[in-house]
């Protein structure tokens, strides 16, 4: 009897270990390694899909857009690509210095913060703008160049600005740019704090990027201009 009961306690024994190593294996509390995490957080994702190009709160019809232009010693006009109702376009001055291959500009555009997606950088937060609350539109602008060629010089430091909109642009309010430089995150240009802001020609308006004069009508490769396109109501 001894030695059945000293067999049957010693399976009991196996037993209750076996369930007890089951359980740690497949309880729902035990925490995943940081492989099995990265596997549920991408899971149903298609390989290659680019997971930043779109931010969340854009609705499925605005997306974010980026463009490359190619400077050239004459003015050249990046257009803005219809999204959303609005259309426009920004001209930049002819290039003094043109490389081989020339230096070009990578244009980003959303209607909220940019992501980074590609080579297009993250929008800055525009709390530095006088109306960073009312910006409703936002585009970031980056010069590049061949290495070896560290600035683009301009033959003027004025970038006109044509915004449209049937919808964003309305009578009654003024509007104005507020420019921060990617690089130092500073505002180098606020037009609602100087006063240079402008009425609505029918559902455009037009604008322009000025250069403070410390540029010397130049960037630098791998600036970046931030653009926030802000309203106000003309009466307040």
């Amino acid at each position: 009897m001894t030695i059945v009961r000293l067999v049957q306690f010693s399976l009991k024994i196996a037993v209750c270990c076996l369930l007890v190593a089951c359980s740690s294996r497949s309880s729902p509390l035990a925490p995943p390694s940081d492989g099995q995490a990265a596997l549920s957080t991408y899971k149903g994702l298609p390989i290659g899909q680019n997971i930043f190009r779109r931010r969340p709160d854009v609705p499925p019809s605005c997306g974010e857009i980026h463009r490359v232009y190619d400077l050239a010693s004459t003015e050249v006009t990046m257009h803005l690509t219809p999204d959303c109702g609005a259309t426009g376009n920004i001209r930049a001055p002819g290039v003094t210095n043109l490389s081989s291959p020339p230096q070009y500009e990578l244009l980003c555009e959303s209607p909220n913060p940019v992501h980074a997606t590609g080579k297009c950088a993250y929008s800055l937060p525009d709390g530095g703008c006088e109306q960073g609350s009312s910006t409703f539109w936002y585009i970031t602008t980056r010069t590049l160049a061949q290495p070896g060629v560290e600035t683009a010089h301009f033959v003027s430091n004025h970038f006109p600005v044509k915004f449209s909109s049937s919808t964003l642009i309305v009578p009654g309010s003024l509007y104005g740019l507020c420019v921060i430089d990617g690089e130092s995150r500073s505002a180098i240009q606020d037009d609602f704090a100087s006063g240079h802001t402008v009425a609505p020609s029918g559902d455009a308006i037009h604008l322009k990027i000025v250069l403070p004069a410390s540029y010397h009508r130049s960037l630098m490769t791998g600036d970046t201009l931030e653009l926030f396109f802000e309203s106000k109501p003309e009466s307040s």
